[in-house]
């Protein structure tokens, strides 16, 4: 945590970090969230057994995701952080 401290001073986000910031949250983390689940549900339709395998599997799945669907996430998670940021604007003041 120093080493990155010292690196990026004022930048670090975490529980032993410089920066506050809800943990795990399912609000601001929908890419984490939904885009990852549903990679894994593809990813593993295949049954990787080698690390190749699954890297392999894994950039197919990422080139599939259909555009629409990243449309919707990113709007999804655009609303929601602005849900976020006036919910925190208002407490704040």
């Amino acid at each position: 945590m120093s080493a990155l401290r010292k690196m990026f001073p004022h930048h670090v986000i975490s529980r032993e970090g410089d920066g506050t910031w809800p943990a795990r949250s399912l609000d601001l983390s929908a890419c984490d969230y939904f885009l990852w689940r549903y990679l894994k549900s593809r990813v593993f339709i295949s049954k990787p057994r080698t690390i190749e395998n699954l890297q392999q599997s894994i950039k197919e799945e990422i080139t599939a995701i259909p555009e629409q669907m990243i449309r919707r996430v990113m709007e999804k998670s655009w609303s929601k952080a602005e849900a976020v940021f006036e919910n925190w604007w208002e407490t704040s003041e």
